[in-house]
């Protein structure tokens, strides 16, 4: 299986035994893989000099030998490496995916080699591993593999709704808001322009610090199916410190439009505002930005 999306800003390229033009570096040792082992997909990393793939699985460095893939940005993308910790990833991190939805990062292994090494970042564990000297190598603080492209981008709200503004319905644009130093994605009205996001169990309006999403010409809001706080690869998101993502569900009747709201997979559900409270939502639908053919 090879996992390549037309609608991320990067692909998997299966490794045929040469490292692909233009893979994601860590360092000049290593370049970013995912392999397929235990029946799950494991980031891990690939030496440029010997060509061996190794992954961190079960507290040790396991060596794969098949179902190798590289991570390689699409044309015209941007590869960052942001400072994270504690199982965090920034927007627009590369994953999740796999049995444990983790996402790609780096952090320096142990001497005498002292140099970024690629490995899991792994939210539910608050902590990246990479595989080194044989074992599992954990890190509270690390750096996380972004891919970004500009399919997507906040604007802040100035009273209107702009062009190109990502609509959950016609009643509603999809945005986020700041609230208790955090940023929760939320809903504004395309009648009233107010702003709500699904905060400590309520349904809170904001006046201030809201951005709208944007997605960029060319480009259409796909609604994927999903469920438990599962997200489709190429998600909008993680975004705050819960790493939600973007979704819509039917809020209920009278209303009964399409309402958006934040996917938190750690509570395994979407929670969206909706009249006076904080509704929550097992069965949703996530927002993916893809190109139109």
């Amino acid at each position: 299986m090879q996992g390549t999306h037309s609608n991320t800003p990067y692909t998997w390229e299966r490794f045929n035994g040469r490292v692909p033009q233009n893979a994601v570096q860590a360092s000049d040792s290593y370049v970013v893989i995912r392999a397929h082992h235990a029946n799950d997909w494991i980031a891990g990393k690939l030496s440029t000099k010997s060509l061996k793939a190794y992954v961190p699985f079960d507290s040790k460095e396991v060596e794969i030998q098949s179902e190798i893939e590289v991570l390689v940005p699409t044309p015209g993308s941007v590869v960052e490496w942001v400072p994270a910790s504690n199982g965090q990833v920034p927007q627009g991190a590369v994953g999740p995916f796999g049995n444990d939805n983790v996402f790609v990062g780096r952090a320096v292994c142990p001497t005498p080699e002292s140099t970024y090494t690629p490995g899991k970042i792994h939210p539910a564990h608050k902590s990246l591993y990479i595989p080194f000297d044989g074992k599992e190598v954990s890190h509270t603080s690390y750096e996380a593999c972004v891919i970004r492209s500009d399919v997507t981008r906040w604007e802040k709200f100035h009273g209107r709704v702009p062009e190109h503004a990502v609509h959950a319905s016609s009643e509603y644009v999809v945005i986020r808001a700041q609230h208790g130093n955090d940023w929760v994605p939320g809903k504004l009205s395309t009648k009233s322009l107010k702003a709500y996001i699904a905060y400590d169990s309520k349904e809170v309006e904001v006046s201030s610090g809201v951005e709208v999403l944007l997605h960029a010409p060319g480009t259409e809001a796909r609604w994927v199916p999903a469920s438990n706080g599962s997200v489709p690869s190429g998600a909008v998101g993680p975004i705050g410190a819960d790493g939600a993502y973007i979704g819509r569900a039917l809020c209920p009747y009278p209303e009964n439009a399409y309402t958006p709201g934040k996917i938190h997979p750690s509570h395994h559900c979407l929670y969206m505002p909706f009249d006076g409270k904080e509704a929550s939502h097992k069965d949703y639908e996530a927002l993916v930005i893809v190109g139109r053919h």
